[in-house]
């Protein structure tokens, strides 16, 4: 009835997901972002979903487009770095300047400074402990 209304799109990924697993919600969140490409919510679902299933590659693209659609988002700013601390660790340096930004930006009601800051503890570590450093 309504084909072209993201936020149904983005509710369905959200039913599939729950009810046939990750894969399942990744093309209703593709076509929520592709009818809507300037919100955030629905590509940030969208990336932690392929992030989960694998697809590391476009998860990452989603991540750093979702960096260009909410700037000045702190919450983005960390899963970025968490993604990148994870599955890129020759990014380490790249995220612990994402997380700074982070700390930078207006503090997020989801995502209060000290998480911000175990994050960077963590990150630290994890640079601390590769051989390049």
């Amino acid at each position: 009835v309504e084909p072209r209304n993201a936020r149904l799109w983005q509710l369905m990924g959200g039913w599939r997901g729950q009810t046939q697993g990750p894969a399942a919600a990744i093309e209703p969140l593709t076509r929520a972002v592709e009818l809507h490409p300037e919100e955030g919510p629905p590509r940030g679902t969208l990336a932690r979903v392929l992030e989960m299933t694998g697809s590391l590659d476009e998860a990452e693209r989603h991540f750093r487009t979702l960096l260009e659609v909410e700037p000045a988002n702190p919450v983005v700013y960390c899963w970025l770095a968490q993604f990148l601390d994870k599955h890129r660790p020759e990014a380490s340096q790249e995220a612990m300047k994402l997380t700074e930004r982070a700390l930078e930006l207006p503090a997020h009601p989801s995502l209060p400074r000290e998480k911000i800051e175990q994050l960077i503890a963590t990150i630290r570590g994890q640079v601390g402990a590769s051989p390049q450093n």
